[in-house]
């Protein structure tokens, strides 16, 4: 049965590749973009723009899917920290809270949205994908919100097992965005939530989950 679902992260091209794979299987999706972002989107791929240092603009993404699409039934948030220089201490202080506020308060917010939103209709699904590419970024910045962000998955996971809404995670570092799109649209959230987060890996050329 077709989805209405919801993008979210500051990875922009694993968010819009994804959107694309879910239509071909009949989703009705919506893709929030950095508003940083935006240039070059295509209008096919139905984004909408987002700040995810503002909580007001976070509120606004959801209230913008649940009016285009009626209601939302599934959440992608795409948590994984992006580039930073390898130097902690060489950046300016203003660089190092910008790329915080954008890779942990952003998902983070969008989290805390999204729960209560789902909570208040009694259902809903949320698919946490913590994308750590091997090797590409070693700065201590980088690994500590990659670090944080896995913490923050867990601690959800145990806080709202017991809640009508259904919170799974999956970890990848898979550097070939097509094989991770083409797994995360082939395997349908189940029905019961994570209670850690599951490893995607490969086995007789399908990709499915598994535990770590």
């Amino acid at each position: 049965m077709s989805k209405r679902v919801l993008i979210t992260g500051t990875h922009r091209v694993l968010a819009l590749q994804l959107g694309t794979k879910l239509r071909t299987r009949g989703d009705e999706v919506r893709i929030a973009i950095p508003d940083s972002q935006e240039s070059g989107i295509d209008p096919a791929d139905e984004t909408i723009p987002w700040n995810p240092t503002s909580t007001l603009s976070t509120r606004a993404v959801i209230a913008a899917c649940k009016s285009s699409l009626e209601s939302c039934d599934l959440a992608y948030v795409l948590c994984g920290a992006g580039a930073v220089p390898t130097s902690f201490h060489e950046p300016s202080a203003v660089s190092l809270q910008e790329y915080v506020d954008t890779n942990f308060t952003g998902p983070t917010l969008m989290l805390k949205e999204l729960l209560q939103h789902f909570l208040s209709q009694e259902y809903g699904s949320i698919v946490l994908i913590h994308h750590q590419p091997g090797g590409l970024y070693e700065s201590p910045l980088y690994v500590a919100v990659q670090a944080a962000l896995e913490q923050l998955g867990d601690e959800l996971f145990r806080a709202y097992a017991e809640s009508p809404v259904t919170l799974q995670g999956f970890r990848s570092s898979e550097s070939d965005l097509s094989v991770l799109t083409d797994s995360l649209s082939e395997e349908a959230p189940t029905l019961r939530s994570s209670t850690k987060w599951q490893r995607l890996g490969a086995r007789s050329g399908r990709f499915p989950f598994r535990n770590p």
